[in-house]
């Protein structure tokens, strides 16, 4: 295999994935070719020294663009780590919530009778994300106005949550919202507190 022919890309993440496979036969002006690298350092390698770096793929041969884009494709698509539920990306009419809390979870309540809008919630119109340190709640406007959805979005709980066995439940009069602890422990507050210990 020629050095030349020869493309490799870090595994940082999709973004520098897919900004690699685009630079595809690309180098900047100042910078030996990896051929003339390879041809300099003696050891038929295009890496420094003939050492590899850890979290780095290579791809060889006419369909090493198609390889790396397929590649890039392939890690951007994979679910990302679930420390955190996203933060919404718009503004949200803010929702007031109760807790409770057993051995194994904690309950996070939503009641309707907040406002008349709220007096008949399609579940198909609220969503929920979990995260293991956090959880997103928005409710849609069923009437499609230009409102702002319902939304509340908790950060920073006391413990971690394990958010692939936390769930919700839209009732006639609430939503009601189980956080499952990834430890048996008593929560002193729903969320950590800043201030003086």
């Amino acid at each position: 295999m020629s050095a030349a022919g020869a493309l490799s890309i870090s595994q940082d993440g999709p973004a520098a994935l897919a900004a690699d496979a685009l630079n595809v036969g690309k180098q900047p002006p100042d910078q030996p070719t990896e051929a003339a690298s390879a041809a300099d350092s003696g050891t038929g390698d295009h890496f420094p020294g003939g050492v590899k770096p850890v979290g780095l793929t290579t791809y060889a041969g006419a369909d090493a663009a198609e390889a790396a884009a397929n590649h890039a494709a392939a890690l951007a698509a994979a679910p990302a780590p679930q420390d955190e539920a996203p933060r919404a990306t718009m503004d949200l009419r803010a929702l007031a919530y109760s807790w409770d809390q057993e051995d194994h979870e904690v309950k996070i309540y939503v009641s309707f009778d907040q406002s008349e809008e709220l007096a008949h919630v399609d579940p198909a119109n609220v969503s929920v994300e979990f995260g293991e340190w956090s959880v997103l709640l928005v409710i849609k406007n069923a009437d499609g106005s230009q409102r702002p959805p319902w939304g509340l979005r908790l950060g920073d709980f006391q413990k971690r949550i394990d958010p692939d066995r936390s769930t919700y439940a839209v009732r006639s009069s609430r939503i009601s919202i189980k956080l499952r602890k990834q430890d048996k422990e008593h929560w002193f507050h729903l969320l950590q507190t800043k201030g003086k210990h």
